[in-house]
């Protein structure tokens, strides 16, 4: 599954955060939280505060829960993650808070390549899983 980066979602909300240019990882992360929040402008986070972490990473913190039903923020974060070929890690922040950290997929080898899609990924972990 391939996604599309929405720009306008891009511009928006690098307005907001002046120090950050749209470099790819910059531009599939702010495209995965504008589908996930529906709109980047109802994303709970502050892009004042978009952390370029080590090794081509970023973390932001997440004011909000995520689920995988009512409101499905959750699958729709992992779908779309994968979709723009990002790894997206989901840890504790705070009481009320959640860190993600976003960064490009990439093999053993360091390499960065493109996701083979959920559907591919579930079907081989379905096949490598033993018959009770």
């Amino acid at each position: 599954m391939s996604c599309k980066i929405e720009t306008g979602a891009v511009i928006w909300a690098l307005g907001k955060s002046k120090a950050y240019s749209a470099s790819d990882l910059v531009q599939r992360v702010l495209s995965v939280l504008d589908i996930v929040a529906g709109g980047i402008h109802h994303a709970p986070c502050s892009f004042d505060h978009l952390d370029h972490l080590a090794n081509e990473t970023i973390g932001i913190v997440w004011g909000a829960a995520l689920a995988t039903y009512d409101p499905d923020t959750l699958m729709r974060l992992v779908l779309f993650a994968d979709g723009h070929s990002l790894k997206v890690e989901v840890a504790p922040h705070s009481s009320r808070a959640l860190a993600l950290t976003f960064s490009h997929r990439t093999n053993r080898n360091g390499e960065r390549f493109e996701s083979p899609g959920i559907a591919s990924l579930a079907s081989k972990w379905v096949q490598t899983q033993e018959v009770a």
